[in-house]
């Protein structure tokens, strides 16, 4: 099973787009680990799987702050590989999906650094989940 990579484009008020593309695997693993749905009772947003949203800096602000964590999460994991559940197959047996932790906390620093230049801006971003 191919996961859907998300992105998350900012554009400036010149109107100078940026994109960050995010792996599947990141993807399925911030929905499996709960991590939106965390930024949704924060914030009061909806961002959902397979749908695209507009986050505004204090959204953004929150979700750079929780990505800090999950950050931190990950440099406390002895192991080189990170394993979740991203589905179940028919027969209800779980499907799952293996990560190298290193991996993981270079994207993840990456979307942290990214979100906070907009924030800097004082820019907002289109989140396609």
């Amino acid at each position: 099973m191919k996961m859907k990579e998300s992105s998350v484009s900012v554009t400036s008020d010149s109107g100078h787009s940026q994109t960050l593309r995010l792996s599947g695997l990141l993807s399925e693993w911030l929905f499996a680990t709960g991590f939106w749905s965390e930024v949704n009772a924060t914030c009061g947003t909806m961002f959902d799987q397979y749908e695209e949203d507009l986050a505004d800096t204090e959204v953004l602000i929150v979700i750079a702050q929780k990505i800090d964590q999950k950050i931190q999460g990950l440099r406390d994991v002895t192991t080189p590989t990170v394993e979740f559940v991203h589905g179940w197959a028919v027969d209800w047996t779980p499907l799952k999906a293996t990560a190298k932790t290193e991996a993981f906390l270079g994207e993840l620093m990456t979307l942290r650094n990214f979100l906070q230049e907009a924030v800097l801006k004082q820019a907002s971003a289109d989140l396609s989940l």
